[in-house]
Parts: C-alpha cells; structure tokens; sequence
C-alpha cells in the first residue's frame, strides 16, 4: 500500500529574495561574453543555479546551532547531536563528519586500497574521480533488469574478486544519478563480499530515490517505509558515505559511517594526516577560525581538503 504524501509543502518560508529574470536577449549577450561557458556566468545573469548540488537554506534548528555551538574545535556541542540524529536515523555508531563526498572518498583511498589495487564499482563516477589517482575501477554494473539498472552483475564481480587485486567493492545508490539497484542485489554483494573478506562501501548521496524505486518496483517491499528501506541499506555495509547537499538538501557537508571501531581508528589515523598535511601547507595565513567553527557546525569537517586558494583569494579582497 502506497504511503500517502501530503499535498502541501511542510515547512514555513521566513525570508524573501530577489531574483533576477534577465529576458532571452540579455542572456543571449551574457552567454556570448562567457564564451558560451556557463561556468563564467555571474549569480545576477542566472534565474536558477541546476548545477550546484545543495540549497541556500538553511533549517531554524541549524540557525540555532550555530548560536548555542561552544567553542570547541573539534567534539563540539552539536557533534553529540549529529552522532545521535546519525545512529536513530541510519543506524551506524562511528560519524566521521566531512567536507563532502569527495572528502569522504579521499580518506577510503589513503586507508582502505593500498597503491596499484581494483576498487569494483557500479557507478562511472567514481571511474572518473579515481582515475587521476592512479586507481583502476573495475565495472561490475548488470544491465539486464528494465528498472534496476544499477544492479551489481554477480558473475562479473565473482571474476573481478578471483583476481585478488580487489580491495573494496564501491557501490553507489542510485549510480551516476539514474541507475537504482535493488535491496536483493544488494544482499548479494554483501554475501560475496563477506565470502572474499572484502570491505563494501555505499556512497548513499542519492539513497532517499533509490529507497523510493524499491518500494514501488520490487517485489514485497510496497508496505515498507522509504526510512526503513533507507536505514536497512545502511546498516548492510560496512562504510557508509553521504553527500549532505544531495538527498539531504543541505548547504553543504558529508559524513562518513563506520560499523566496526576498527575502521574508526584507521580513518582517524588517516584524518589527523591530511589535517597535519593541511597545516603544513597553510602555515602563516590568515583563518577565519569563526567561519571554520560553522562550517564545522553544520557537518562539514574543515581537514579533508586544503583551501589554500580560499584564504589566498580572502587576503587579496
């Protein structure tokens, strides 16, 4: 039986903005002077930003964290509340909160696939993304299901495990943002994964539609909430990623699950590495500690990438 969903949008609008509506002719004139490349369009020339994950708003409840935030660098106040909204809603005890996915990709590389291994993957993504790190990408995603299309093909990833040179399975929950895969399939990983002692990881950026195809499309999921769904495939992995400005629509921020304190103390190790890198790197410059605590507050770790051109660009303003 289908969950009925409410008519009206459940929340209260508090500010109003102005938006800019330049007519067909100004943005023929503002495409021709970028050279016809979105990228250097100015906010003023553009109605509606579709390429930036994330939105501007922010809830009353986050307003309010960074107000009643001590003054902590890091195990603030809003930490423990984080931790707590992560383990009733997902599931898993260990958050590591960071900067955004590929923040979150960043430290699975430096402490879980050791130089010249395979990560196994669905998505072409991630393809893209590890390439430039030298790390190969075996593709293990089926075509053979209508509505399933990221389904993981078994018999390909068997092969790919045979070789030895696998050292994560990394699946991605609705892959390159139309691809689904089922909660059987996912069930199926896992088992092979356990068999071959291999760690699985989900990037779940995209979890909330691929909780909503299984319970339209597969078979005896119609009854189940979205959240339940949601909270099953977490707890089915041993890593769990999140790109806050995807399904969860915030500004920014991601946060990476662990079920084992195992895991925790390697991604620990490998955190306070490229935070002593980071430090090494921007020695000297001038931080906005204040503005780091709120990006902090809001769930974006500050370590996970260097943002030397940041402060650069602050100091020549």
């Amino acid at each position: 039986m289908p969950i009925p969903v409410p008519s009206y949008e459940p929340h209260k609008i508090k500010t109003v903005r102005l938006v800019s509506f330049p007519t067909l002719e100004e943005r023929k004139r503002h495409l021709a002077s970028a050279h016809f490349n979105t990228f250097n369009l100015t906010p003023s020339q553009v109605n509606f930003d579709l390429v930036s994950y994330g939105t501007s708003a922010v809830t009353q409840e986050q307003h309010a964290g960074e107000m009643v935030g001590d003054e902590a660098y890091a195990g603030a106040k809003n930490f423990e509340n984080l931790e707590r909204a992560v383990n009733r809603v997902l599931g898993h005890t260990y958050v590591c909160p960071t900067h955004n996915l590929l923040g979150c990709l960043k430290l699975v590389v430096a402490t879980m696939v050791p130089a010249g291994a395979t990560v196994a993957s669905n998505s072409q993504w991630l393809a893209d993304v590890l390439a430039p790190r030298s790390i190969a990408v075996a593709d293990i995603r089926s075509q053979d299901d209508a509505v399933f299309t990221g389904n993981t093909d078994l018999e390909r990833l068997r092969g790919a495990l045979a070789t030895g040179a696998v050292a994560l399975i990394e699946l991605q929950s609705f892959a390159d943002g139309m691809h689904p895969f089922s909660l059987a399939n996912l069930k199926a990983v896992r088992t092979l994964a356990d068999q071959r002692g291999v760690r699985l990881v989900l990037d779940g950026s995209r979890i909330i539609e691929n909780a909503w195809y299984i319970q339209r499309h597969e078979p005896g999921m119609s009854d189940r909430p979205v959240a339940e769904l949601v909270k099953q495939m977490v707890k089915m992995v041993h890593v769990f990623l999140l790109d806050g400005a995807q399904d969860p629509k915030c500004p920014t921020g991601g946060i990476l699950l662990r079920r084992s304190c195992g895991y925790s103390i390697r991604l620990s190790i490998g955190l306070a590495h490229v935070n002593h890198r980071r430090r090494t790197q921007t020695r000297g410059m001038d931080f906005d500690s204040r503005h780091r605590r709120q990006r902090c507050h809001r769930g974006a770790a500050t370590g996970i990438e260097p943002r030397c051109q940041y402060n650069r660009d602050r100091r020549q303003r």
